[in-house]
Order: structure tokens, then C-alpha cells, then sequence
């Protein structure tokens, strides 16, 4: 873990991130359709072949690194610094071995519609606002998660203080046997610089999450970027054509600020036609669902049914 700047000031801390960004570069984020129907990660064995797979197209392509990345059941988000050729090299590579593994077990998957986009990072402000909104990804859409505690991606070790955890296992001290189990793959030297910790591949021996860290200028930098507003999320999340699911509370932030400057009241005292104009704007802006519409506004699911004909939950 990065530690923490004690006597620069604030200048020579973002001057430091900002020679470090130039450096590292070029920068991209690459993710898939947000909006696929299909799952291709249903359960939680599935997860883990996928980060077992990534860590292995990790050790195979040297010339990229990886900052930080999220699976969702549906898409994954990525983000990577090196040629950009070659980052969609990484991602044919890696998607064939999913292909490969997922149809050895038999699992159907329309990977036609698994087709990656990769959009350039041209600055340090837009790359801390990549990081955060990957990092936040999961905590969006399931509540049972935070953006330091998601299992399937980079976030979880971000700011650890890793001396006080128990010693990752090196790869290369597993048996042939056990190394193909877990990487579904012939075993060659490439990936000696795998660690295992608790059973699983440890995100930090295939992704650069030292880089990622010093990007910030310490702990306390990050965790203000996590925690952002929401508009952050939702204005990337429109150009990726991702689908943002607010959490209630975070949603019905956003519905009392709308209401208090819309009509300068409470939004306990709305009417109902007031009610309907605050649920059309939820929901075009946010994609609110409508059964966080429900509970937030107190209205009938029949009449939110009425004003979203086209909507299915």
C-alpha cells in the first residue's frame, strides 16, 4: 500500500500523481455492454474462474498492466494502461478463454454480444473518476456490498494495510495439478508471479494496485473520490451504455434535492400529480427502478405501472 505523503504540500502531492500519470500512460478504460441480457457470471464459481482467467491473460500480455477492474454478472469493466493494439489483443485473448472454459462446462452464452469498448483517459482527473466509478460499480447494484469489500474485482484492495494479513502462497510452489484446476490452462513459467490468498488468485500479484493508489493523493483523497456524487456514475455510466441501479438512499437524495427546488417543499407532501412529474424525472435521468419509486414517493405500483407501460422489472 502507498504510503501516505507526511510533509509535501498539497501541490507537490497532485505534481507527484500527475508525473506519475505521464509516465504510465496511455491509459483506457475497456468495458462491455452494461445492458446485455445474457449472464455469462452466474454464480460464485463462476466469478472466480473469470479473475482466474484474467490473472492469467494478465501474466501472458507483460505489456499491460491492470489499475483496477470489476466483473459484473453481465459485463465487465477493465482499466488498463499500455498500447492500445494491444489492449484489444489482451481482450480477444481473454475472452477465448472464456469461451473456451465456459463451453467445456457446457454453459450457453451469446458472446457475439460480448464485444469490448475501449475509451481513452486523457487526464489525471478523469482517470481518479474511472477508478471510483469501476470501484463502485458492484456497490451500485447490490447492496450487500461495499465499493472496499466486492470479492470480483479491485476495489477490495485499495488502501488495505496488507503486513497484518496472512502470507500469500506463490503459484509456482502449487502442484501441476492444482495450478491447471485453477487456471484452466497448461502451466508455463509466465505465470510464476501468481499469488493465491485464501484459496483465490490475490488481485495484487497480476493487477497494479500500487499504481492504481498513487494516482491518489493518499487514503483520504480516495476515499472522497468513492464516495463522489452520484453524477459522476451516471454521466460515464450514459456514454458506456451501462445501466446504473441507485441505491435507495442514494436515490432518494437526489429525489429530495429535486423536490426542494422544483417546489420548495418536503417530498412527504407532495400531491400526486407532483408525485408523477418526480417519477418521470427519476426515471429518465436515473433509471430508477420502480420499485425504489415506489418506496420513495408512496405510490401504488399500478398507477407507476400506468404512467411506465413499457417498463418490466
Amino acid at each position: 500500500m502507498k504510503t501516505d505523503f507526511k510533509t509535501e504540500s498539497f501541490y507537490e502531492k497532485e505534481n507527484q500523481c500527475a508525473q506519475l500519470f505521464s509516465k504510465n500512460g496511455p491509459f483506457w478504460h475497456l468495458c462491455t455492454n452494461g445492458q446485455n441480457s445474457f449472464i455469462i457470471f452466474a454464480e460464485e464459481a463462476d466469478y472466480d474462474i473469470g479473475l482466474a482467467l484474467l490473472a492469467a491473460t494478465a501474466c501472458l500480455f507483460p505489456d499491460i498492466t491492470i489499475l483496477t477492474f470489476e466483473f459484473m454478472s453481465n459485463h465487465i469493466h477493465i482499466l488498463l494502461s499500455g498500447r492500445k493494439d494491444r489492449c484489444f489483443d489482451f481482450f480477444d485473448y481473454f475472452k477465448s478463454k472464456l469461451i473456451r472454459t465456459w463451453k467445456k462446462s457446457g454453459k450457453i452464452v451469446n458472446w457475439e454480444e460480448f464485444n469490448m469498448e475501449l475509451y481513452a483517459i486523457q487526464d489525471l482527473k478523469y482517470l481518479r473518476t474511472i477508478i471510483a466509478y469501476i470501484n463502485r460499480n458492484a456497490f451500485l447494484k447490490n447492496s450487500k456490498y461495499t465499493p472496499y469489500t466486492y470479492p470480483w474485482g479491485g476495489g477490495q484492495e485499495f488502501f488495505r494495510i496488507r503486513s497484518r494479513e496472512q502470507e500469500p502462497v506463490s503459484f509456482k510452489n502449487l502442484t501441476i495439478k492444482s495450478k491447471r484446476q485453477l487456471l484452466r490452462s497448461r502451466i508455463s513459467t509466465d505465470y510464476d508471479k501468481l499469488r493465491l490468498k485464501n484459496g483465490h488468485i490475490d488481485i495484487t500479484s497480476f493487477c497494479n494496485i500500487q499504481l492504481a493508489e498513487m494516482m491518489f493523493t493518499d487514503a483520504k483523497s480516495y476515499a472522497y473520490w468513492i464516495s463522489k456524487s452520484v453524477e459522476y456514475s451516471k454521466e460515464i455510466a450514459d456514454m458506456l451504455k451501462d445501466m446504473v441501479i441507485l441505491s435507495d438512499d442514494e436515490l432518494f437524495r437526489i429525489a429530495c434535492d429535486y423536490v426542494s427546488k422544483q417546489y420548495e417543499k418536503d417530498i412527504t407532501a407532495l400531491d400526486d400529480r407532483q408525485k408523477v412529474t418526480v417519477a418521470i424525472a427519476l426515471r429518465i435521468k436515473y433509471k430508477a427502478r420502480l420499485s425504489a419509486l415506489k418506496r420513495i414517493l408512496r405510490m401504488e405500483m399500478s398507477a407507476l405501472k400506468e404512467i411506465f407501460p413499457d417498463v418490466s422489472e
